[in-house]
């Protein structure tokens, strides 16, 4: 299920963003943390263009042109961005996936 409206990803980003010390670092990674254990789900971007019979991913370019996945960790996140397509999926289970991806920097979590 998705996390709840208190999105303990978005408020730690929030504190990241303003002060990226190493303290906000570790409870954003602790926030990340309380998501894998307790099972949630992300909301994935799908790219709206794919070919019938296949699902595509939305992906994201940074200018240093590493190639980055997205997930939205909320709805309320998710409401905050582009609208686009979307697709659930547990959490651990994206990570897994993006493990095996070539090419893929990482995640990034609440892209707007």
């Amino acid at each position: 299920m998705l996390h709840p409206s208190t999105d303990i990803i978005m408020n730690a980003q929030q504190f990241f963003a303003a002060d990226q010390s190493e303290a906000n670092l570790v409870k954003l990674l602790h926030a990340v943390s309380v998501m894998l254990q307790e099972g949630a789900e992300v909301l994935i971007p799908t790219a709206a263009d794919a070919p019938e019979g296949q699902l595509l991913l939305q992906t994201q370019t940074t200018e240093s042109g590493l190639e980055y996945m997205t997930a939205y960790s909320s709805k309320e996140a998710y409401e905050q961005g582009e609208p686009c397509n979307v697709i659930s999926r547990p959490l651990v289970n994206y990570f897994e996936a993006i493990l095996q991806m070539d090419g893929i920097a990482g995640i990034i979590f609440n892209p707007a």
